[in-house]
């Protein structure tokens, strides 16, 4: 009976820490997701911002291209 109750014993050790493994790559799991998501929402947010300055650059461009263009009469 002592052996019976020994293996029971170890089994529910071994599975205990396998739990606490478990729980542990989770958090981790999720927390690495959490910050990659947050990397990819920064860097997209970067993205529009810069899309946004090459837009207006690109205005100034074509206005600056339009004025040599056309020259004023005198």
């Amino acid at each position: 009976m002592d052996s019976t109750a020994g293996a029971v014993i170890a089994a529910a050790i071994m599975l205990s820490c396998t739990m606490v493994v478990v729980a542990a790559l989770f958090w981790f799991s999720t927390g690495h997701s959490r910050r990659r998501y947050a990397a990819v929402e920064q860097l997209a947010l970067e993205q529009r911002n810069l899309r946004a300055e090459v837009t207006e650059v690109a205005g100034c461009v074509r206005a600056i291209q339009h004025l040599l263009e056309d020259p004023a009469e005198p």
